[in-house]
């Protein structure tokens, strides 16, 4: 039997610093800002994978990532 293992839908604000290379201030604070998009699951803070692709691939990071 072969199990697939389908990509996750939400990050951690760890996991999204590490994959974006800044602080989990910095991803907090973005958070705060309105610069990304999150939502809590369960009482904890998620990162929609689908808006860490769209600051990647848009080249829409906030300024002071550049």
């Amino acid at each position: 039997m072969t199990y697939c293992r389908a990509k996750p839908a939400y990050m951690s604000i760890t996991d999204t610093a590490a994959h974006l290379a800044v602080s989990r201030r910095t991803v907090n604070r973005w958070i705060a800002e309105g610069n990304i998009v999150a939502v809590k699951i369960n009482g904890i803070v998620r990162i929609p994978i689908t808006e860490i692709e769209r600051l990647v691939n848009q080249d829409a990071m906030p300024k002071d990532m550049k």
